[in-house]
Formats: C-alpha cells, structure tokens, sequence
C-alpha cells in the first residue's frame, strides 16, 4: 500500500515560500483553561486537565498511555469547548499478528524509501460541546466514543526534528525547497532538486527526516479525523464542505505550506506547564487551488506519553479572512501508563 503522503506534506516540498503566510495571519492561541462547565464535567469523569507525566525514553506506546485534549471553537464574542481523552488500549490478537504496514515514498533527489511501522489501538472519548455559561448539570452530556488502530511508529517522527532542520537551513540562507511525492519526479526535476540539495548541504539523512515528519502529520491527522464529531467541528471552522472530504480521503487536492521563516523554538507551551522545546510551526492550508485556512502546529518530541499525539501540543487554525474564528486542539494533560 502506498500512502499518498504527497497531499498533506505540501509544506515540505517545494511550494515552500516565505512571502505565503506572513506571520500576523495565523490565529492568536486562545486561552486554554477550560470553562468550568468541562472542569465539572471533567470530575465527574475522572479525565485529568493539568498532569503532564515526564517523557520516557523510548517510542513504544503501552496499554494506559493517555492524553486529554481540549477542543476550543472561537466565533467572534462565543466559545464553546469539547473534552476528549485518547487511551492507548491492548491490541486484539488478531491485530497483534498483524504484519507490520510499508509504505514507499520517493523524494526530489530521486531516492526512494521503504517505511514500516506496528499498530497501536486508541480508546477515545468525547464529551461536548460545552459553553463558558453552562451549568454543572451540562456534565450529563452523553459520551461518543471510538476504537481505531494507527501506526506508532510513523507518530514516534513527531515535528521536532524536522523543525530543527529548518532552522538550521535558515541560518545559513537557504530556503527549504525539498520534494516527496509516492512516484518518482521527473528527471529534469531530479537534477534541480540534486543541484539544490548540494548547495544547501542537505543530506540523505535531512531527506529522510521531512518524509518522517510527512507520515507523523499524516496520523495526527487520522488521529482527528476518527474523532466523534470532529467533522462538526470542522465545517463549523472553515466555511468549505470540500475540506472535509479532501481531508477524509486524504485528496492530492490538499496543500499544507510553511511559513519557514517564522518557524520558532520556545522554551515551554505557552499558558501550560508541561514540556520544554516546544516548536511553532505556522502554516496555511490550500484546497483545490483555494487558500481555505491559516494556522499554527506547537510541537514537541514525540515520546510517551506525547508519542499519543506525534509530540503534538496545539493546532490553531481559522479562516484567512475570519480573525474573530478558529479552531484550537490543545493537549492539556499527558499521562505514563501505571506499572
């Protein structure tokens, strides 16, 4: 099977342009403390909302692994807020003699590579939505709930190395203008891509850090969409039905640019407590040739409990001519699997 890696992973290749998304666009990070409506409901559903347990060392998820992620929709002076907790789960036997999946991605330079990676299966639950006036009593709000597989793996590449290898890139000049598709690029492409590569001193190595980065996105992204009304949320973000459906069959008509020259290292989340070397990444979104969104990844490495989200901690995203909308996933609890 072949992953068509080339339709989200836009942004690393080379319509790369630092002139696309100029830094004021993306949406202002919202406030993240939940309403107390979501802190009530939250009681009485025994879900944390401040506990970040420390990294381990590895990129394994177990059975327990857990993040709780806190869903805020903006539009103009109303909010409302959704609460979901993602669970690593024990596979089924049947999923455990699974044979690993492969996917085969060519870049630019004309290399090619074969990725494996093992399943994982998530329990996730989802409460809302839930406004900042809403009574205690909201907290009877039905549960929605799925079970799905993903690849740990590809979610162990996280964003943080690929974000380092584009500031390296910066500080010496070079505009980040690498290419992956799932076929082969022309030859005339080819030799463009190996005259670019030698000048910018990017290396096999660097190549094979912007397809894992491709395929950590690509799962977040699956991760979302096989989140209980996460389409609901969507449509009522970005005024485009087409977004939806490109996305949810991951159409080559979906373009994901980075502003590479705004991407930033922070030294922590901003308003959370949790973990340092947090990137910034912003980005626009273009569907079918139309510029539909803007919006900002913060990213972290991507191990456990985190590997649950790719080492993502925030996506922001709204529309380019809608500043008072938008839509924030925010990771606002990690926790370790007890022993």
């Amino acid at each position: 099977m072949r992953l068509p890696i080339r339709i989200v992973c836009a942004a690393i290749a080379c319509v790369l342009a630092a002139s696309w998304l100029p830094a004021e666009d993306p949406p202002h990070p919202v406030d993240p403390s939940p309403f107390p409506s979501v802190v009530a409901l939250a009681t009485a559903q025994h879900i944390p909302l401040e506990r970040f347990d420390p990294a381990r060392v590895t990129q394994v998820l177990r059975p327990g692994d857990a993040i709780t992620v806190l869903f805020t929709l903006v539009d103009g002076g109303h909010a409302k807020q959704w609460l979901a907790e993602l669970k690593v789960v024990p596979l089924t036997e049947e999923e455990r003699r699974a044979k690993p999946r492969e996917d085969v991605l060519y870049s630019g330079t004309g290399n090619e590579y074969h990725l494996a990676s093992a399943s994982a299966a998530f329990q996730l639950r989802m409460f809302g939505p839930l406004r900042e006036t809403d009574a205690p009593a909201a907290t009877t709000l039905p549960e929605k709930h799925a079970r799905f597989l993903v690849q740990q793996d590809f979610l162990s590449f996280g964003f943080d190395r690929f974000c380092e290898l584009v500031l390296r890139l910066r500080t010496i000049g070079q505009e980040p203008r690498f290419g992956i598709a799932t076929g082969r690029f022309a030859e005339k492409d080819i030799a463009w891509s190996k005259h670019w590569a030698e000048e910018a001193k990017f290396t096999s190595a660097d190549e094979l850090i912007c397809v894992k980065q491709a395929f950590a996105q690509v799962e977040f992204l699956k991760i979302a969409q096989h989140t209980p009304g996460f389409r609901e949320i969507v449509e009522a973000t970005v005024d485009i039905p087409s977004v939806w459906t490109a996305l949810r069959t991951l159409n080559f008509g979906v373009w994901f640019s980075y502003d590479w020259k705004n991407v930033q290292r922070l030294d922590a989340m901003p308003g959370v407590s949790g973990p340092s070397n947090v990137y910034s990444l912003p980005f626009s979104l273009t569907v079918f040739g139309k510029h539909v969104a803007n919006g900002t990844w913060l990213a972290t490495a991507a191990r456990p409990p985190l590997l649950a989200s790719a080492g993502i901690l925030s996506l922001t995203v709204g529309p380019p001519d809608k500043k008072e909308k938008y839509l924030q996933l925010r990771v606002i609890a990690a926790r370790n699997a007890q022993p």
